[in-house]
């Protein structure tokens, strides 16, 4: 037997390292916290939206993908009023209560951009939640009212209190998930919904659903819908001030946290050009009774 100087053994010694590295790693997961451990034990695997064709593609499913890139004209054809499509989906090890926060451009500059939150197949009614998602997590969605959001937020040709621009309250105006049951949506927190002398700076506008997850392991998906905003119509803030009206580059759509801990850089972006001012002839109009696939 080989034995060291102190007089314990080679073998004596590896066990006495596994032990000392084991302790370590059970003081390093305490110490991570339960909003970074629920992390690690969550494995990403989709934050994408709909790309739907470009004009005078009359599409009403994603026959693009559902995609991270950005939506331009030359892949996508929306329009003010619209409902672009937005899909998270995480494979979840650990049961019980779980949160997703993310955030939107409401505004950019004086223009508003996505001025709220709507369900995902609002305007894109044909669109298949599990393409390009194997295996794509069924049973009986779970829904939850989005709530009115109740900032002021100019500028505005009538009223700037952001409810009155929303797709009304209903089967237009849900949160969709499949592998776990949604508990809360909560309203919306504005960063910067004043326009200090006119001069508007970018909003973004943040919200957290919490879900609950029961057995595990579950594949578990999110389903909203960005509602691009409107200038002229029921929901229109006003000429020149909808998101068709957005000049230069494109705006934004992030997820920031999972169970409180940082996701990373995860944005789906949309050019304004890939966003008509009025809703063009050849393509499908929003309605107010939405599918769910």
């Amino acid at each position: 037997m080989n034995v060291n100087p102190a007089g314990r053994s080679r073998r004596t010694l590896r066990v006495m390292a596994i032990a000392a590295l084991t302790f370590g790693l059970i003081i390093g997961w305490v110490a991570l916290g339960p909003a970074a451990r629920h992390a690690l034990a969550t494995s990403i695997v989709d934050f994408s939206q709909c790309s739907n064709n470009a004009f005078p593609s009359t599409a009403t499913d994603c026959p693009g993908g559902w995609i991270n890139g950005i939506l331009n004209p030359n892949n996508s054809h929306y329009a003010e009023d619209n409902v672009i499509p937005q899909r998270w989906v995480l494979d979840i090890t650990t049961a019980g209560s779980h949160t997703i926060t993310f955030r939107y451009q409401a505004r950019k500059g004086n223009i508003h951009a996505y001025d709220s939150l709507a369900t995902w197949n609002y305007t894109q009614v044909t669109a298949d939640r599990c393409q390009g998602i194997a295996p794509c997590p069924g049973g009986a969605a779970s829904t939850f009212a989005i709530p009115d959001d109740p900032q002021v937020v100019p500028p505005a040709a009538g009223s700037a209190v952001t409810s009155v621009h929303m797709i009304p309250a209903g089967a237009g105006r849900q949160a969709t998930m499949y592998g776990a049951t949604i508990t809360g949506v909560s309203v919306p927190v504005h960063d910067s919904p004043t326009c200090p002398g006119g001069n508007c700076s970018d909003d973004y506008a943040t919200v957290t659903v919490t879900f609950n997850v029961g057995a595990v392991p579950s594949r578990v998906m999110l389903l909203l819908g960005g509602h691009a905003a409107a200038s002229s119509g029921p929901r229109g803030w006003g000429p020149g001030l909808g998101a068709g009206n957005i000049s230069g580059g494109p705006y934004h759509f992030k997820w920031d946290l999972l169970d409180g801990a940082s996701v990373g850089n995860r944005d789906n972006q949309i050019q304004s050009g890939a966003i008509a001012t009025e809703t063009p002839t050849a393509t499908n109009t929003p309605t107010d009774t939405p599918t769910n696939t």
